[in-house]
């Protein structure tokens, strides 16, 4: 049974700056691609890591942590560097099987999220494991970006879909738990089991 969510207020600093990550990782595509000076490319994508360490804090400082911060933060992180990895795969930088593999990651985590928070009526966030994943990503992107070694290439891949692998698992793990948790509550509607599952949710 879905469960009413609300989002909360959208237009605030920290979903700002979460937007405006995108709109960083917009132009180091055809930057990429025209091969141009890569001092531009590596201070867009600096700007757009700030702006990631930066929002979840002023959402924070600002008393304005919402659900809607939740559901942009990590899709503006995904947004950036799916655009950023596809630039490296036209340009010859990157396999596509990686990006492949990233995208699917990044595809089924969202459609995920997206149910449990019907189930649940709350928006999850991120794991700390997802946001070391999404970190080794970006130093493989940079990696990329800097024209690497072949062998430091390879290590900077591999350790990726390893992380991102693990990450994945704890996400499916998390997502099982709270499915099942909140099919008890439907099913028994005492106060006992409410509580129960209350507790349950909140140690996730």
């Amino acid at each position: 049974m879905a469960t009413p969510l609300s989002l909360g207020k959208f237009w605030t600093a920290a979903n700002v700056l979460s937007l405006f990550r995108v709109a960083l990782a917009a132009p180091v595509v055809p930057l990429v691609l025209q091969e141009r000076n890569p001092t531009w490319i590596l201070g867009l994508i600096l700007l757009a890591a700030l702006t990631d360490w930066f929002d979840g804090r002023v959402a924070r400082w600002s008393d304005t942590v919402s659900n809607w911060g939740k559901i942009l933060d990590p899709l503006c992180d995904k947004a950036a560097i799916l655009l950023i990895g596809l630039a490296l795969v036209l340009s010859g930088d990157l396999p596509v099987w990686f990006v492949a593999v990233v995208v699917l990651r990044d595809g089924l985590i969202v459609a995920g999220s997206t149910v449990l928070a019907r189930r649940i009526g709350e928006v999850k966030m991120s794991m700390r494991s997802g946001k070391v994943a999404v970190t080794a990503m970006a130093i493989t992107l940079l990696a990329a970006l800097l024209g690497a070694d072949e062998p430091v290439m390879d290590f900077c891949i591999w350790a990726t879909v390893v992380l991102m692998t693990y990450s994945f698992a704890l996400y499916l793990g998390r997502y099982i738990s709270l499915v099942r948790a909140a099919g008890a509550a439907v099913g028994d509607d005492s106060p006992a089991s409410a509580q129960l599952t209350d507790t349950h949710l909140a140690k996730e």
